[in-house]
């Protein structure tokens, strides 16, 4: 997959988790719906949307008590083989850390921006500069992807 596809999937993953239709994703991202519905699936997106209900916070007080464990675990066993692998299973579980700070930084923009243009909405705005903003905001949103 190419990395402008990637950034694609990205920014349409970011827009289901916000709880946006198959469609609009498909229409914001300019991807055909079939490409979406694989994404989904492949991704497992509503798996990853339903366990939202966990914070940013727990998700990462958890993955710091894991690494406090392993580390405790190895410690004890004195087994060589673990220990070797310590450093390997501790960068991978950093390396998620610091991916869950990305993605909570972007589902944080997304959700401000769309609570921003219900807000439009509901006021006596022109519907072409609420259209103006979606686009700037859409742009933005890629750019950071």
């Amino acid at each position: 997959m190419t990395k402008e596809k990637d950034k694609l999937r990205e920014l349409a993953r970011a827009y289901y988790m916000q709880g946006l239709t198959q469609k609009e994703i498909a229409q914001k991202v300019g991807v055909s719906n079939q490409t979406l519905n694989r994404w989904c699936s492949v991704g497992s997106w509503a798996t990853l949307r339903a366990a939202t209900t966990i914070s940013r916070q727990e998700l990462v007080n958890k993955l710091l008590l894991s690494i406090d464990k392993i580390i405790t675990d190895i410690s004890s066993s004195h087994d060589p083989k673990q220990i070797a692998g310590l450093g390997d299973r501790l960068s991978k579980l950093a390396a998620t850390i610091e991916k869950l700070d990305k993605k909570e930084s972007l589902t944080q923009t997304i959700t401000v921006f769309t609570s921003f243009l219900s807000f439009l909405r509901a006021t006596s705005v022109d519907s072409t500069v609420i259209l103006q903003f979606s686009s700037l905001m859409d742009l933005y949103i890629k750019s950071k992807v």
